[in-house]
């Protein structure tokens, strides 16, 4: 079944827990793009998530928004979310049945507790509700509790799933056992920030960085995996290069702001290194991706799914400097040229890739990744599947 766009009578359900952050904002952009093919879609999140003035969807804020607290560090802390994390899947299920939904579309696929959470949702599935889910991390590498429980939720979260979506063809991680849902892989779209508000001169001169410099934007959550630390190392044989890190630590579980400054104390790297930790509102994220030269992704080896900064880099027109395990963002790399690609975990790699872009200006291929990347052809195919009876 193919639609040129979807019906009136079509709506959907996606459900949103995450207030900030990429997820937050992919789900803002395939809503939109959702509506546009003419499906009527509510977006379900939480209290914390903001007000956005683009947004064509309907807005329900009734989940207890469990980033609010995070995950570990103390055992009431992690009660806390757990019950918080649990009661948002019944929040869910409640609405589902009062407002008739039967199409629920996930932002992204969670097992996290799912065996205390999937059977309500296997029951609406037998009603003829359709469930689908944006598989983002099509590799769950982080582990809650003993392995064996870590398989059995990761099948339990796929057990209701009729439709997975990914933006490689990457093998889905099932916990070792065949699930029944259908993969598609879809683009990822490309993120989308409002226009800049300061020039880049103005920028650099209100975070006091010389205009001839070359400036390395490390954007997003701050957590272990994004390799910061090799990255502040590798500017040390730099001398005209600065550092601009912007976005807030993801949890209390990774090094955090203070291990990182002072890292760049011991490289004698301080002078050269700006610091701006907290959610980046859109309209600052445009100033600094405007603002910079080059935008640094060298995640580690553990990172398999697509790059929503990569994305935005694309859309500024900026080169990444990336590096990642063999999944999503590594298929990409090779298959467009938007950046420099080094080998994940290798300080040496990632000095001879910043060597390498500057003194190599290599030809960009923005319109080619841009036009196999749009927002119109992921929500086709999210309809596709998640309409077809």
């Amino acid at each position: 079944m193919t639609l040129e766009g979807a019906s009136p009578l079509q709506k959907l359900l996606i459900y949103c827990p995450y207030s900030h952050g990429g997820l937050a904002d992919y789900a803002h952009l395939q809503a939109n793009a959702l509506v546009e093919q003419g499906v009527s879609v509510t977006l379900l999140v939480g209290d914390h998530y903001p007000e956005r003035s683009d947004r064509h969807y309907q807005l329900m804020r009734e989940l207890k928004d469990p980033e609010s607290l995070t995950f570990g560090k103390s055992i009431w802390r992690s009660v806390c979310y757990f019950c918080r994390f649990v009661i948002c899947f019944f929040i869910l299920q409640k609405i589902i049945r009062r407002e008739k939904f039967n199409r629920v579309l996930f932002t992204s696929y969670v097992e996290y507790f799912s065996p205390f959470w999937a059977p309500a949702l296997n029951r609406l599935k037998k009603e003829g509700v359709v469930f689908g889910a944006m598989v983002h991390e099509p590799v769950r590498d982080f582990i809650v509790g003993p392995l064996w429980w870590h398989r059995y939720c990761i099948h339990q979260g796929y057990s209701f799933l009729r439709e997975a979506f990914e933006h490689e063809e990457v093998p889905l991680d099932t916990g070792g056992k065949k699930i029944s849902s259908r993969v598609t892989v879809i683009p990822q779209g490309t993120f989308e920030f409002p226009q800049a508000r300061r020039r880049p001169s103005e920028v650099r001169d209100a975070l006091q960085i010389p205009q001839e410099a070359k400036l390395i934007l490390a954007f997003g959550h701050i957590r272990d995996n994004k390799n910061l630390d090799l990255l502040i190392r590798s500017i040390q044989k730099f001398p005209n290069i600065y550092l601009l890190i912007a976005g807030a630590t993801q949890s209390l579980r990774q090094k955090n702001e203070e291990f990182y400054r002072q890292l760049a104390v011991e490289c004698a790297v301080t002078d050269r290194c700006r610091w701006d930790i907290r959610h980046i509102p859109p309209e600052i994220a445009a100033d600094y991706f405007e603002a910079c030269d080059l935008v640094a992704t060298p995640y580690g080896a553990s990172f398999l799914s697509a790059s929503g900064v990569l994305s935005a880099a694309v859309g500024f027109r900026k080169p990444s400097l990336v590096s990642a395990g063999d999944g999503c963002l590594k298929q990409t790399m090779k298959h467009y040229r938007v950046g420099y690609w080094v080998e994940p975990d290798h300080p040496k790699a990632l000095e001879q890739g910043i060597q390498n872009w500057l003194e190599k200006s290599l030809p960009m291929e923005w319109e080619e990744y841009l036009k196999d990347h749009s927002w119109e052809m992921n929500a086709k195919r999210v309809i596709e599947r998640m309409f077809e009876n």
